[in-house]
């Protein structure tokens, strides 16, 4: 008998910027994630969503997922954000925080070099061949109820 193990939800928060795509809104981007990531990895997301990063909301979350990068171009708000999830990320070495836009994934690889930070291994990119790192157990199908702790830096 081959029965597929109930999955169990990862709390997750999905930080988007207010500036959606060109044909989709918002909430289509939020589905939209939320199916690609149950389709493409497995994972059944008990999902926020948030338009800033905020430390607070952040604090119950398994996995992060951030996709802000519209808003941009001409001010610090990026800067502000990557910057308050490298800290969220060190202080929660056991969660996972994706990051979606390449914009941001480059701001945040300016801010490891320019702070002379660690590279962490709980925050990955979505580069669409993204795997859910192993150490990372929170698909549900291994029977893990908590994510496990990353590799050391």
């Amino acid at each position: 008998m081959n029965e597929e193990r109930e999955k169990r939800a990862v709390r997750t928060l999905i930080v988007l910027d207010p500036i959606s795509g060109a044909d989709t809104t918002q909430e289509d981007e939020f589905k939209q994630i939320i199916g690609t990531y149950e389709e493409d990895h497995g994972l059944k997301l008990d999902a926020t969503q948030a338009r800033v990063f905020d430390p607070t909301e952040a604090e119950r979350a398994e996995m992060i997922v951030f996709d802000w990068g519209g808003m941009s171009l001409g001010n610090d708000l990026l800067e502000h954000q990557i910057r308050g999830l490298t800290r969220w990320a060190e202080n929660h070495p056991s969660a996972l925080v994706i990051i979606r836009s390449m914009l941001s994934w480059n701001e945040l690889q300016d801010e490891i070099r320019d702070e002379h930070l660690p590279a962490r291994p709980n925050v990955i990119q979505d580069d669409g061949r993204m795997r859910i790192p192993a150490w990372w157990g929170a698909a549900g199908t291994d029977g893990h109820s908590t994510p496990a702790d990353p590799p050391a830096c």
